[in-house]
């Protein structure tokens, strides 16, 4: 009897404990300015991204979401994206605009863009999509992998900044070297103070 209380209790606790771990990997609306939208209503600040959802930015807007104090997405104007979470993974899809990720160490993460995958296991990286046939990647600080499709086109490692423009079309993906696009130390200090000093 007191085995199967036992037993009982403990898988309330364990029950307790996932759900306290899932709230906190919970992507929350943390920051926010201009038209920002999730699955097409008017967002506030605060609010809970579920697994799935699509967040948009209308002109002179940006949106914040972090998960947790070390992983965290800005996502500039004009932009769409989908975020996805399979098991404990993150799989971000940024149908166009600007995308701005800090990745907590040995995290699985990347960004699919219409033409090309960006992955990592912990990085601070850029991504600017302006059309259907070009993507703009920039591993500001860590290692990053380029893929076509489950081809790797290229790894980069940087320890400050190091721009790539890719363009072409799947299958047939060219990687150039590129300058520095649209993006500073400065909102990346604060993208980072931010994660840092909100509640988790």
């Amino acid at each position: 009897m007191h085995t199967r209380k036992a037993f009982i209790l403990l898988s309330a606790l364990s029950l307790l404990l996932c759900s306290a771990l899932e709230a906190q990997d919970e992507g929350i609306l943390h920051f926010l300015a201009g038209d920002v939208r999730v699955n097409g209503q008017k967002a506030a600040l605060g609010a809970k991204i579920p697994q799935g959802a699509t967040l948009e930015t209308g002109p002179e807007s940006v949106a914040e979401v972090r998960f947790g104090h070390e992983t965290g997405l800005r996502i500039r104007e004009n932009s769409r994206v989908k975020i996805d979470r399979p098991a404990s993974a993150y799989r971000i899809l940024l149908a166009h605009g600007t995308l701005l990720s800090l990745v907590k160490h040995r995290t699985d993460f990347e960004v699919q863009t219409p033409i090309a995958t960006a992955g990592t296991r912990g990085t601070i990286f850029f991504v600017h999509v302006p059309d259907d046939t070009t993507a703009y990647v920039c591993t500001c600080n860590g290692r990053l992998e380029l893929r076509d499709g489950g081809k790797s086109l290229k790894t980069v490692s940087a320890a400050h900044h190091e721009p790539y423009r890719v363009h072409g079309r799947p299958g047939g993906l060219r990687v150039e070297p590129q300058g520095m696009l649209d993006h500073t130390d400065l909102e990346i200090f604060e993208q980072r103070y931010r994660l840092e000093q909100e509640e988790p």
